[in-house]
């Protein structure tokens, strides 16, 4: 059996709503190392978000532009959340490092 197109665009928001998770509650780096993966992430949220609404026109039942919905709901969220980080750790990480004076 097929996988169907409702199933492709809920099972790739559930992965990248797994993958942002993972990177926001993750304490261990510091937040300019979290930077880059999370703005990979919200790329491919808003490639999601595409391809939930080029999916939306072409689904005749209520249940499936409901998974639609669900996934463009998760695509969305990882997008507002990924961007929020990234755009709260900017000033901080595009600081310039204070310079280390060597002591004689």
């Amino acid at each position: 059996m097929a996988l169907k197109k409702t199933g492709v665009a809920i099972g790739l928001a559930v992965l990248v709503g797994i993958g942002s998770a993972a990177l926001l509650l993750d304490l261990q780096h510091m937040p300019c190392e979290q930077r880059a993966p999370l703005t990979v992430l919200a790329t491919l949220a808003a490639f999601v978000i595409a391809f939930c609404v080029r999916q939306f026109s072409g689904t005749p039942s209520r249940s499936s532009r409901n998974v639609i919905l669900a996934a463009l709901f998760i695509a969305a969220a990882c997008l507002f959340a990924d961007a929020r980080f990234v755009l709260e750790y900017r000033g901080i990480c595009n600081a310039p490092l204070p310079a280390i004076h060597a002591v004689p």
